[in-house]
């Protein structure tokens, strides 16, 4: 499940990236919790097309993550802000830690 919530929010983030069946499969299977057979029958493809296109666009989520970090990022400064990283700082401070964060690879 936690995979799940982890690939939903890369979706949010990247998934203007993916083509759109890819799109489309991910909505149906993810948002919708559709089973591949399922969408299969909705979108006229074998079982094995739609587990495919779900693959490629996992891989494209994962792997554009891996490179950017965006996620990564956004929940570092939202632990940071909501005091759950350390303690709170000054602004000076605060910012600076989040310039360290963004700059960060």
């Amino acid at each position: 499940m936690d995979k799940d919530l982890k690939l939903i929010e890369l979706f949010g983030l990247y998934g203007n990236l993916l083509t759109e069946h890819q799109k489309d499969l991910f909505n149906l299977y993810y948002e919708c919790d559709l089973s591949l057979g399922e969408i299969a029958e909705i979108k006229s493809i074998s079982r094995q097309s739609v587990n495919d296109g779900l693959k490629k666009a996992k891989e494209v989520l994962v792997s554009t993550e891996k490179k950017l970090g965006f996620a990564r990022k956004t929940s570092l400064i939202y632990a940071f802000l909501t005091g759950t990283e350390e303690d709170a700082f000054s602004a000076k401070d605060t910012a600076e830690k989040i310039r360290n964060i963004l700059e960060d690879n």
